[in-house]
């Protein structure tokens, strides 16, 4: 998977510049309950695990969404990770957000660092949810790189 955009200065510069307060929390259910309607787009599928798959639902802005069984169970919009309760602590909120640099490629991050100018709000999960992704990104990195090459 291509992890190139969590490591660019895009994803660092967000998150350089975040606003954490729970205030910034949100209900995915009741706030964006449109997504849940949304079928698995076989031709989409950017990663897939038993009965798990996350894929490009096809939307203007860029969106991936996590399916358990055919149904949406999550997505990642906007810099905005959401997963359904009981699909929680797997490590999927993590695979969305390596998925959406993967299928949107180095520059995924560029609109949201646009509209970061004066800072985005994350929750205190959310932050850390995206702090993990930049330490793990890193750390595949260091796996993959020559033997004393640099690493972002």
């Amino acid at each position: 998977m291509n992890y190139t955009a969590i490591l660019s200065d895009d994803y660092a510069a967000i998150l350089d510049v975040a606003q954490i307060s729970p205030v910034h929390g949100f209900d995915g259910r009741a706030e964006y309950d449109f997504f849940f309607g949304e079928e698995l787009p076989t031709d989409a599928v950017i990663w897939e695990d038993g009965d798990y798959a996350i894929a490009d639902v096809g939307y203007d802005s860029p969106t991936v969404m996590l399916f358990h069984q055919g149904s949406v169970v999550g997505f990642y919009f906007d810099m905005m990770a959401w997963l359904d309760a009981e699909h929680r602590g797997r490590g999927l909120a993590t695979k969305m957000i390596f998925a959406y640099a993967d299928r949107f490629g180095g520059n995924a991050f560029a609109d949201q660092r646009a509209k970061a100018g004066c800072a985005l709000g994350f929750s205190p999960e959310g932050y850390d949810l995206h702090e993990r992704a930049l330490q793990l990104a890193r750390d595949l990195a260091r796996a993959a790189a020559p033997k004393g090459a640099p690493v972002p």
